[in-house]
C-alpha cells in the first residue's frame, strides 16, 4: 500500500491496485488541484489497476473545469471504472445527474456505502 499525500487530498493505492481518493475537508477542487493529483497517479501508472474511488464528501466546492477534467485523455489512460462516494442520497441523486451529462469513456457511478463502491468496482 502507498499513501500520496497532495494539496487538497489523501491518495491511496491499495496493494491490489486500487485507488482510493479522499479529499481534505473543505477542500476547494480547482483544475489546479485535479492536474496535481493526476500528475501523481501518472507517476505511478503500472501500479494501478484502473479502479478508483473517490470521496467527494468533504468538498465545499467544484469548479466546471476541475468537473471536466474528467474527460481528459490523461485520465481516460489510466481508468476502467471510477465509483465516487457521495455524503448524502440527496448528494447521491445530483451527483447522478451530473454523471449522466458526462460522457466518459468509462463506468462511474455515485454511492453512499464505500462497500458497495469496491463490491461494484470488483465486479467489473
Amino acid at each position: 500500500m502507498e499513501i500520496i499525500n497532495t494539496s487538497c487530498s489523501k491518495i491511496i493505492i491499495q496493494n491490489d491496485g486500487l485507488v482510493y481518493v479522499e479529499y481534505l475537508k473543505a477542500a476547494k477542487m480547482t483544475l489546479v488541484e485535479q492536474e496535481e493529483n493526476l500528475e501523481q497517479l501518472l507517476l505511478r501508472k503500472k501500479e494501478l489497476s484502473g479502479l478508483f474511488i473517490i470521496n467527494f464528501s468533504n468538498i465545499l466546492s467544484f469548479t466546471p473545469k476541475a468537473r471536466k477534467f474528467v474527460l481528459d485523455s490523461r485520465v481516460n489512460e489510466i481508468t476502467r471504472a471510477t465509483a465516487v462516494l457521495i455524503g448524502s442520497p440527496l448528494s447521491k441523486l445530483l451527483a447522478n445527474i451530473l454523471i449522466k451529462k458526462t460522457n466518459t469513456l468509462f463506468p462511474l457511478q455515485a454511492f453512499t456505502d464505500r462497500t458497495k463502491a469496491e463490491l461494484w468496482l470488483k465486479s467489473i
